[in-house]
């Protein structure tokens, strides 16, 4: 089910608020819960959630759900982002280079599968950090 634009102009506005402080994270994650309630597991609303919980492990298994839900849906920007975001968190905050790399095949097959406007300088910047972790 799409989320219609209005809920996504609202999560969109939440983050703006979060970023300037009006508003503190839990009232997006909330919201984001909320909207999962109402219209089930999306990729965004998944995404999005993993950019606010403070827990690695969650961070991991929502971007992952997401993943497998904008494949499916080939939804190319949120399977992109999502998988670049899982890479990183690999690399920064779980320091496995070898799931780092793994990860960084599969981003590869998508962008190969699907096509996108996903830039080469992204995934150079990514391969470097991941060559730079091997030595």
């Amino acid at each position: 089910m799409t989320l219609p634009e209005s809920e996504l102009k609202k999560v969109e506005d939440l983050i703006v608020d979060v970023a300037n402080g009006v508003e503190d994270v839990g009232a997006l994650l909330y919201h984001l819960k909320r909207l999962r309630l109402r219209y089930g597991e999306h990729p965004i609303i998944l995404s999005t959630e993993a950019d606010y919980v403070d827990s690695v492990v969650d961070r991991l298994r929502l971007y992952v759900r997401a993943v497998e839900l904008s494949e499916k849906q080939h939804d190319v920007a949120c399977l992109t982002q999502s998988a670049e975001s899982i890479i990183e968190l690999y690399i920064d905050e779980i320091c496995d280079i070898e799931q780092a790399n793994i990860w960084y095949s599969k981003l590869t097959h998508y962008i190969n599968k699907f096509g996108s406007e996903y830039t080469l300088s992204t995934m150079s910047h990514l391969k470097s950090r991941l060559d730079s972790m091997d030595t």
